[in-house]
């Protein structure tokens, strides 16, 4: 088992948008989940949730439902 040491940089809700918003349209066609996405921007989970949640309901982002 080989463990991962990711650095967590500390952004605002507003920076993350914008960083995460970037990611999501550089890997356009992927599924990717949040805690990915935070893990790869070296972002806080809980203000990454935060700010996909509302790149959700601004329309800026799609929510993919999974059965």
């Amino acid at each position: 088992m080989s463990v991962r040491i990711v650095e967590v940089k500390e952004r605002t809700v507003e920076e993350a948008k914008e960083e995460i918003q970037r990611y999501y349209e550089e890997h356009k066609g992927e599924s990717i989940y949040p805690d990915n996405a935070a893990d790869q921007l070296g972002l806080d989970l809980k203000i990454t949730m935060q700010a996909v949640e509302e790149l959700i309901k601004a329309g800026k982002l799609e929510e993919t439902k999974y059965v």
